[in-house]
């Protein structure tokens, strides 16, 4: 807590309880909002001489849209145990250059750091990695794969410049990226020539991971997957495309064939001959109400998740990690097995 004695007064929490937070790691930004179901902290809204009727508004409006409890979506169980179902790949997303497009292929390879060209590149300033939360005119970065060769254009120039895919400099420096620090090398003047020049980017650069690197620039596991039956109930709920609702969680592989939400209990999943194992749910952020076409947001999906996952974290979509070292390229319509965790009572979760 910043400000003990303000908490401790509004929250009426006494000298005992103050200490047992202490106790449990109760600090400043945790992720720790509740004690045996008492709150742990406050927000204080300030207002100013600068401040305007306008700016009430929009406070009273994301209070009504975010924190006010409304009908919560029903989620249905699976009716039947997930192994008996049989979900087709139905697409394969990789995103070269982190935070921005992605390409979709019909096949393509499963590396050690998760589908083949995956966050490998970055843009940097300063070292540390530009997001599209923050940046929102990295949407503006078209991004193919010709060959050997990654080409950027944007919405100002169709033409672009091609980078090497495998040219890796021997100068590596550590960048910095949601919190931890990894070895990047760059790609010369050329690329942040052009970032200035097409994009406005003053004083960046395009950067890439060693070509040995164990891992890649994604922010926690080398595979994100999504189930497109949950895509589509988020989509009907805030009246967008399943194409569209699909781009805003940016995931890796997607399956057809499931009841909407039934991956949240999936353990293992096989590919062709490999296995993957299921590393934890995707926590979501306003991330998802970028629409990554305009770069314009909209707080509207995040609203509707916050519905459906009424009193629990705001998740969407699993993390994979592949588990042996058998090869792998998966391709459109190709089936997965999936295996459900199972409790002590023999049923599953």
């Amino acid at each position: 807590m910043c400000n003990m004695g303000a908490c401790q007064m509004h929250l009426g929490l006494s000298d005992d309880m103050l200490m047992k937070l202490s106790a449990f790691g109760k600090e400043c930004g945790d992720q720790m909002d509740l004690v045996d179901g008492i709150p742990t902290g406050v927000v204080r809204i300030s207002f100013g001489r600068l401040n305007s009727e306008k700016d009430i508004d929009v406070l009273i409006q994301m209070l009504e849209s975010c924190f006010l409890t409304k009908n919560p979506t029903e989620i249905l169980p699976a009716p039947k145990p997930l192994n008996e179902y049989s979900p087709i790949i139905t697409k394969l997303i990789t995103y070269p250059i982190k935070s921005c497009m992605g390409i979709s292929f019909d096949s393509i390879e499963c590396t050690s750091t998760g589908l083949k060209y995956d966050r490998n590149f970055m843009i940097s300033k300063d070292g540390i990695a530009l997001t599209l939360k923050k940046n929102p005119e990295l949407c503006r970065i078209k991004v193919q794969i010709e060959d050997t060769s990654l080409l950027l254009t944007s919405d100002i120039d169709d033409v672009g410049i091609q980078v090497d895919l495998h040219e890796d400099s021997q100068s590596k420096d550590l960048s910095k990226l949601c919190g931890r620090q990894q070895s990047t090398s760059s790609c010369g003047k050329t690329s942040a020539k052009w970032l200035e020049e097409s994009i406005g980017y003053e004083q960046c650069e395009l950067r890439r991971i060693p070509e040995d690197s164990d891992q890649s620039l994604s922010n926690s596991c080398p595979y994100l997957l999504v189930n497109e039956a949950s895509i589509a109930v988020l989509a009907d709920v805030i009246n967008l495309s399943l194409e569209e609702a699909l781009l805003r969680f940016r995931p890796n592989i997607v399956i057809r064939g499931i009841p909407p939400f039934s991956e949240d209990h999936i353990k293992f999943l096989h590919i062709d001959r490999a296995e993957f194992e299921v590393v934890d749910k995707c926590t979501r952020c306003e991330m998802i109400c970028i629409d990554s076409e305009t770069g314009v947001k909209d707080p509207n999906m995040i609203v509707a998740l916050r519905n459906i996952r009424y009193k629990q974290k705001m998740t969407f979509g699993i993390y994979l990690r592949q588990v042996d070292d058998t090869k792998c390229t998966p391709n459109i319509g190709m089936n997965v097995k999936l295996e459900e965790e199972i409790l002590t009572n023999g049923k599953s979760k």
